[in-house]
């Protein structure tokens, strides 16, 4: 078993916990820098988790350190609200540039560490290559088919495709203020499960996914009942927004990405994706 660890909250996580008690005893470390204790934290997760998956080895997935990002293409209201590289923890950098000295460790330019998670896992289930578990709490990672541990609940589940398919159209009804996209505005998730057939596990993927975008789409279309063209481009965008990217989205020898759509999906180059957040800072 690959566990494929979301790096960069382990990373955020370990970077928030210097100067506190030391959690293994209880007591200040006073033969550790506050950067040692830091590291410390990590290699304390990092056998947890192994431990708990059951994995024998581990690749930590990263964001770019430039932190391009496809999705502000998308929309430039993207994590607008957020702080940006420059608002992380003082040592965050520090403990994403000893990972990388230590630890397997990989990234792409113009992609999130949460969708090169997602590619890996499924590239992995269709390949059909050593069986792999995605380690985050973040809940965008469930609408990954596969397994998923949360390390801060404990918590081990295995995702099917129709479980991802379902939760990633509930996130495009829903949106999700935190990353700057927004759904229909009034819908939360009590209404987006009356609006979603019942989830099935027998039903083909493919036939299901079909109807979950069919009630997605009348949904946006009641909510911009003057304007069918807006809703349906709404519609697409939100889904764009909410897809964490699986192994068709990405082509690992041009690194283009493929935003999806209902009949087929438009690639963006890499270098597009970079430039573009060149602009943006």
């Amino acid at each position: 078993m690959l566990a494929l660890i979301d790096a960069d909250i382990i990373c955020y996580e370990a970077s928030t916990f210097g100067g506190r008690a030391n959690p293994f005893d209880g007591i200040v470390r006073k033969d550790l820098s506050v950067v040692e204790t830091m590291q410390e934290r990590i290699l304390t997760d990092l056998d947890r988790i192994l431990a708990a998956t059951a994995a024998d080895s581990l690749l930590l997935v990263l964001s770019p350190d430039s932190r391009s990002n496809f999705r502000k293409m998308v929309s430039s209201d993207y994590k607008k609200a957020r702080p940006d590289a420059s608002g992380k923890p003082w040592a965050y950098w520090q403990l994403v540039a000893w990972c990388r000295e230590n630890f397997n460790c990989i990234d792409y330019e113009g992609i999130e560490g949460d969708d090169l998670l997602g590619i890996l896992q499924t590239k992995n289930l269709e390949e059909g290559l050593s069986e792999t578990v995605v380690v985050s709490s973040d809940k965008d990672l469930r609408t990954i088919p596969g397994w998923l541990y949360d390390h801060k609940k404990d918590n081990l589940i295995k995702i099917t495709e129709n479980m991802a398919n379902f939760w990633w159209m509930t996130q495009t009804l829903i949106g999700d203020p935190t990353d700057g996209y927004t759904g229909i505005p009034g819908i939360g998730p009590k209404k987006a499960e009356k609006i979603l057939p019942p989830l099935t596990l027998d039903e083909d993927p493919a036939v299901f996914l079909y109807r979950l975008w069919h009630e997605v789409c009348l949904a946006y279309l009641e909510f911009y009942e003057d304007d069918p063209i807006r809703a349906e481009t709404e519609a697409i965008r939100q889904a764009r927004l909410a897809r964490i990217l699986r192994s068709g989205d990405f082509d690992f020898q041009t690194e283009a990405i493929l935003l999806w759509r209902p009949e087929g999906g438009d690639w963006l180059p890499q270098e597009l994706v970079i430039n573009h957040a060149r602009k943006l800072q």
